[in-house]
């Protein structure tokens, strides 16, 4: 979209729709394409059904989806349907964390811009700590940053922590991750 005001006014279908795009994409780039990355994919309800089509229709051609609407999600039903989604992007790590907000944080990612030298290492181990189990930081976003290498370094030897274990609503249990029902466990 060209601006946020026409965010969700494209049509999927059509000889220049949403999904005529996306076909095209897929048959040039064939297996190299693993997915779509949804950027500004709002979260707040008013585009549900605008973006899950498009994510269904990735879905079932075996792509992947990453929904990006920057900040904690309040539309469950688009962050089921997603493989990922991007919950904070910023010039530096912000709360809530996927724990604090009761999402799983499997599914979470955060983005850092703006990043200059060696302060993605701290970003880094933020949003370990705040659940994340996704994370990219970057100088700008017309090109890969100098640090890539030992960004990515970086992650292959870092794992997210597992949350502090809580008791669930009405049982003795301890939860590693999400709470389901009355005493389940998620994760």
């Amino acid at each position: 979209c060209a601006s946020n005001a026409a965010q969700g006014d494209k049509p999927f279908l059509g000889v220049h729709g949403v999904k005529a795009e996306m076909d095209k994409y897929i048959d040039e780039l064939n297996s190299s394409l693993v997915g779509f990355f949804l950027d500004d994919a709002s979260h707040s309800g008013n585009l549900t059904d605008a973006i899950l089509i498009v994510t269904r229709y990735a879905n079932n051609r075996t792509l992947e989806t990453v929904h990006n609407p920057g900040v904690i999600t309040k539309d469950l039903e688009l962050f089921e349907a997603a493989n990922v989604t991007v919950m904070s992007e910023f010039t530096q790590p912000r709360d809530p964390s996927p724990y604090q907000s009761g999402l799983s944080p499997e599914k979470s990612a955060m983005l850092v811009n703006g990043v200059v030298d060696g302060s993605w290492r701290g970003y880094l181990e933020d949003a370990r700590m705040k659940g994340y189990k996704f994370f990219y930081a970057t100088e700008n976003f017309t090109s890969c940053p100098p640090f890539l290498a030992d960004l990515l370094q970086a992650i292959r030897e870092t794992e997210p922590p597992p949350p502090t274990p809580q008791p669930c609503k009405g049982s003795s249990y301890y939860c590693p991750r999400l709470c389901m029902g009355s005493g389940g466990r998620r994760g």
